[in-house]
């Protein structure tokens, strides 16, 4: 019997019988493999840990003489886990693979392969129980394989001094059944973690927070993976996040537990399909940065859906793969917020909503139960909102001068421009104020839509009428506008009429939502649509709904 060591700089051989103390890294292993009557290790040098005279299997009684410095190595059957404090090496095994503990010492290393190595397409399903201090490495393999960290166990929460990095490899042979990789201790704090589900449709649920922390989660094997299939990835908490869902129609909701909160620093990427994809801020005064890309979809994957609410901070949404994209298919956009938004619609015959009080709204202004919470008001808000080319509609909801300006620039195509419910009932949903600009109105064949917040029976968009000399002042035009319906006997004007005036190269379509004569700012609504200067042609082109 000889003893030897093996830290990964040079190839060593040994009988069955011998002892071998393994003090390289155990995330440096790439494979065991039988050759032969030998068993060999790879390391990633292509140094070599070979065991003669035997057989893979159980390590308990193939491997006996192999151990790993401060920690435990095992293969077969006997690579299960205990709760040593030290660094663990499994390969192959064949029941649960426990990786987790609360002793764990914050310098461990813990790499577990399903199968024989890095990539092994002959494995089967296994199961994977991980948490606590340290690094960890976990190859699933293939088969459908299912990687847990214990929930509600604050004592196997990873921390700062925690890496972690999942491979759930390929599905069952069959595609029937998808690996399950969840990692959902509430206690996660300042963690950096990479997570890949692999080829075929997987399930993903991760949370981590702190101003440190660092997640990136992909529904296949990287960032570009047009062959993966179908994922559903579930985000919670804050840090720094990227989602990458790759092909197929994904699901990918971020926040939806209490909104991601303040450390937040989220980019997602739907990929190739029709993706859906929900972002939620903790709302109120939160103020996080969200990227949210659609990517690629056309006529044959169906409409990418993006919702993102809650957040007083930057928000930047992409219906395609970036500000321009031609190629891009249809896509409904659901924003809700304040601080500063630019939603960019790209090709395909879009659907936008915008709301600003914090909450999903659908396009009849209802304010959904869930995602989403209320945010401050904030009357340095701006949403601008670029349509592109195709037939859009676009719906303004609850703006207001006490949340903002939200801009439109139709683009292209045929497009139809909403301001308030499409629900009548829904009286105050169009807003208030001066608050929403139209760029480019009647590039194609557009329309403008108003709630007035009561009967439209019989209102008809009518043009102001213009004073010898014309309008001398914004106020005045906004007036006339406002008075259109205005009964000279009462001194009134009917509430719910809509007026259009053009003053100094812009056309303004105001709604009176009372009985009182002239434009209030705080009462009534003025919607500016820039470069027109036919009042009448846009009254023609305006219904009341």
């Amino acid at each position: 019997m000889a003893n030897f060591f093996f830290d990964g700089t040079a190839s060593v051989t040994a009988a069955k019988a011998d002892n071998v103390l393994i003090t390289a890294n155990p995330a440096l292993f790439t494979s065991q493999a039988q050759s032969g009557a030998n068993v060999v290790f790879t390391y990633s040098n292509g140094t070599t840990l070979t065991v003669t005279g035997t057989t893979l299997g159980d390590s308990a009684t193939n491997l006996p003489g192999i151990q790993l410095a401060s920690g435990q190595f095992a293969t077969g059957a006997t690579a299960n886990g205990t709760t040593a404090s030290g660094s663990q090496l499994f390969f192959g095994g064949g029941a649960t693979q426990g990786l987790s503990s609360s002793t764990f010492a914050a310098s461990s290393v813990h790499t577990a392969f399903g199968g024989n190595g890095v990539s092994d397409s002959s494995d089967t399903a296994d199961t994977f129980s991980v948490g606590g201090k340290g690094s960890f490495l976990i190859y699933g393999n293939a088969g459908a394989d299912t990687v847990t960290q214990v929930a509600a166990d604050s004592t196997t929460a990873f921390d700062s001094s925690s890496f972690v990095t999942i491979f759930g490899g390929k599905n069952d042979v069959n595609g029937l059944a998808s690996d399950t990789i969840t990692l959902n201790n509430t206690s996660n704090l300042n963690a950096k973690m990479a997570i890949y589900g692999g080829e075929g449709t997987d399930t993903i649920s991760v949370t981590n927070t702190g101003a440190n922390a660092n997640t990136a989660i992909f529904g296949g094997q990287g960032a570009a993976d047009s062959t993966d299939s179908a994922d559903t990835i579930t985000f919670n908490g804050g840090g720094t996040v990227n989602i990458f869902g790759n092909a197929g129609n994904d699901t990918i909701s971020v926040g939806a537990t209490g909104g991601i909160d303040s450390t937040g620093v989220v980019t997602v990427h739907g990929g190739l399909g029709a993706d859906g994809i929900t972002i939620s801020a903790a709302g109120t005064a939160t103020k996080i940065n969200i990227v949210a890309f659609g990517d690629q979809n056309d006529s044959t994957t169906g409409a990418d859906s993006i919702t993102v609410n809650g957040n007083s901070g930057n928000t930047q949404i992409f219906g395609g793969t970036a500000a321009a994209d031609s190629a891009d298919g249809a896509d409904v956009i659901n924003y809700s917020g304040q601080g500063t938004a630019n939603i960019f619609a790209a090709g395909g015959n879009d659907t936008v909503v915008v709301n600003t009080t914090g909450q999903t709204a659908t396009s009849a202004g209802a304010a959904a139960a869930a995602p989403g919470t209320t945010v401050n008001p904030d009357g340095t808000s701006t949403t601008n909102v670029f349509l592109g080319n195709g037939n859009d509609s676009v719906f303004v909801l609850n703006s207001s001068t006490a949340t903002g300006i939200t801009t439109v620039v139709g683009g292209a195509g045929n497009d139809t421009f909403t301001i308030g419910a499409t629900d009548n009932a829904l009286t105050a949903s169009a807003g208030t104020g001066l608050s929403v600009v139209i760029s480019d109105f009647g590039t194609g064949f557009d329309l403008l839509q108003i709630n007035n917040g009561g009967s439209n029976t019989g209102v008809t968009p009518t043009a102001a009428t213009v004073p010898t000399g014309g309008f001398t002042s914004l106020q005045q035009a906004l007036d006339a506008a406002a008075n259109v319906g205005l009964t000279t006997a009462a001194g009134t004007a009917a509430a719910g009429t809509v007026g259009v005036a053009t003053f100094n190269g812009d056309t303004y379509v105001v709604l009176n939502t009372t009985t009182g004569a002239g434009f209030s700012s705080t009462l009534d609504l003025a919607v500016k649509l820039t470069g027109v200067t036919s009042a009448a042609s846009v009254a023609a082109l305006t219904t009341v709904i």
